[in-house]
């Protein structure tokens, strides 16, 4: 089924949404950014319309896509005109009564994955979290989820919240410490690259292994004598040494 869809929003991903929408056979209508320049150029791969003004909403859409900041998601509601169309956010951390005031029509679409503008994703692989306001709705969101990807979920808010806190442990923070190592590298002029081999490993690893039986290092194995070596090598970095001791410590006990 052929749906008109408009977005809310013009980042990351609003931009990977769209594009994989409209390659998928939807019909991209408008786009609403606050950055009227930012909506103006994602329109433009569509030719569509677009607007900084969300109450102008086009109401022959049969769903829009709410791609902003977490924070932001209640105050775009609140904007919103009254509406029997479908409007769903797209946040995993947000509950989906935020949207209460919008009309009956609502639901969430998360994509449990980290977007950026500059880099390609596989849209098939991404899991799709689903939850609707009633069952015509929740009907809907399938029909766009499965014509992008083989991988969908129907989530409650409670749950969702789970896989997005999951999500930020092992995504976000890792990426910190991906980081702090390549910091550290670079403040002694040394090559970050050298290092991944050693992370690709780790993440195909853990796709045949549950990542506990995959832990590996001198935490592991209690090496005191590593750790203190280490230690002593960043004892300038107070918050780095703080981080160090804490995951340290962390992957003893978990090993004891």
């Amino acid at each position: 089924m052929k749906l008109r869809i408009g977005f809310i929003g013009s980042g990351n991903v609003a931009t990977h949404l769209s594009h994989a929408m409209n390659t998928n056979g939807h019909d991209i209508v408008q786009i609403i950014s606050q950055n009227v320049d930012n909506a103006q150029a994602l329109a433009s791969a569509f030719n569509c319309d677009f607007t900084d003004d969300v109450t102008l909403m086009d109401q022959t859409v049969d769903v829009y896509f709410i791609c902003v900041s977490d924070n932001q998601i209640e105050n775009v509601a609140q904007q919103l005109p009254a509406s029997d169309c479908v409007v769903v956010h797209t946040c995993g951390s947000v509950d989906l009564q935020v949207l209460a005031s919008v009309g009956p029509n609502t639901g969430v679409f998360y994509p449990l994955q980290s977007f950026s503008k500059e880099r390609q994703l596989d849209v098939q692989g991404i899991p799709f979290l689903l939850e609707a306001s009633n069952p015509e709705t929740l009907i809907i969101l399938r029909t766009v989820t499965h014509s992008l990807s083989h991988y969908v979920l129907t989530a409650d808010s409670e749950t969702r919240l789970k896989y997005h806190l999951s999500a930020v442990l092992a995504n976000n923070f890792v990426n910190h410490l991906y980081t702090e190592s390549a910091r550290l590298l670079e403040e002694s002029d040394l090559d970050f690259n050298v290092l991944k081999p050693i992370i690709k490993e780790t993440a195909l690893k853990i796709q045949n292994l549950p990542p506990s039986k995959a832990q590996t290092g001198p935490a592991k194995r209690g090496d005191e004598r590593t750790i203190e070596k280490h230690l002593d090598l960043i004892k300038h970095d107070k918050e780095l040494s703080k981080l160090y001791r804490q995951l340290t410590e962390a992957i003893a006990k978990s090993n004891a």
